[in-house]
């Protein structure tokens, strides 16, 4: 009697959690243990800061264990190609931030992942590109810079060869800002040459550089961008300076890797998307000045594809410039 009655007990629970569990009691079998959540570059970047910002509240919607490891290496291909290779099981995703991880795609002769193929789930930020100075810098504004690089080199640091950094660089000498290209192996150390001295410019998004602005050690020349950014108040933009259309975003979401079933990227999808609309996560957001842009699975798929197709049409310029630094 005492077996019938456990069996009894057990059969009433489980057709309770079917009758009154609500719509996405199909998913209780998904995600049961932690969550790996890779960013493909060292601890300081715009990146990592993204993630580990959004990663409370996304274990909270989770339910689980979300951790952030930092997975350095190759302008963020070991990451990538990691996670490319990984169980499309929904407990190995990555932070992706965009055009880079394409550019380190189409940039290889023998590439080892593709982003198009990726589980692509959603992205939620999209922050402008900026042209930074240590604070004691003898260069107060951009047209100083630029003189200066008329009369001297100078030098800009950033992020890898084959990046959005390098990009921006590229970018910026077509603009007639002659320099010498510097580049780090994190945003967290491009920034460090820049507060030293040891370069005399960066280029960075503004998620990296908002707290050194805001603790004056870093003075922003210009915004890569054709609009005002919020927290960058009194900041020109490179629209503001002339340079019409000039505009240079870094996008960062969340993706799997390929063959991801349906039911897990929606629930993920659906996590996410509760997380950065968490009432709390907002604010958070807005004292922070973070450049939010949020795109479900649709949008960001979308975005991405974008993103690819510029980036294919710039790479003769690109691969100009790498070589002409190799």
């Amino acid at each position: 009697m005492k077996r019938n009655r456990t069996w009894f007990g057990l059969f009433s629970l489980v057709t309770a959690t079917l009758i009154f569990g609500g719509p996405n009691v199909w998913a209780a079998d998904f995600p049961s243990e932690q969550i790996r959540l890779i960013v493909p570059w060292k601890p300081g970047g715009s990146t990592d800061i993204s993630a580990r910002k959004l990663q409370p509240y996304l274990e909270q919607e989770l339910g689980v264990t979300v951790v952030v490891e930092n997975m350095p290496g190759g302008a963020g291909k070991k990451g990538m190609s990691r996670v490319y290779r990984a169980e499309p099981d929904g407990y190995t995703l990555i932070i992706e931030a965009e055009p880079t991880v394409i550019m380190g795609q189409v940039l290889n002769a023998e590439p080892t992942y593709d982003v198009s193929k990726l589980s692509l789930l959603y992205g939620w930020i999209s922050m402008p590109r900026t042209v930074a100075v240590n604070s004691e810098s003898k260069h107060k504004t951009f047209a100083e810079l630029l003189d200066a690089s008329q009369k001297a080199e100078i030098t800009i640091g950033g992020v890898g060869l084959g990046t959005l950094s390098h990009m921006q660089s590229v970018l910026l000498r077509e603009m007639g800002l002659e320099h010498r290209y510097v580049p780090f192996g994190s945003g967290g150390k491009a920034k460090a040459a820049g507060l030293g001295g040891h370069v005399d410019a960066i280029v960075a998004a503004t998620l990296a550089v908002k707290s050194n602005v805001d603790a004056g050690t870093i003075r922003v020349l210009a915004i890569h961008a054709t609009e005002p950014t919020p927290g960058f108040e009194g900041v020109p933009t490179l629209q503001d300076l002339g340079y019409e259309g000039m505009s240079m975003t870094m996008d960062i979401g969340i993706a799997g890797p390929p063959g991801m079933d349906e039911k897990t990227m929606l629930i993920l999808e659906q996590a996410i998307e509760r997380a950065v609309n968490n009432p709390k996560f907002l604010a958070e957001a807005k004292e922070d000045d973070t450049p939010l842009g949020l795109r479900n699975r649709k949008q960001w798929n979308d975005r991405v594809a974008t993103l690819l197709s510029n980036v294919e049409a710039s790479l003769p310029l690109l691969k100009a410039e790498m070589e002409a630094q190799q």
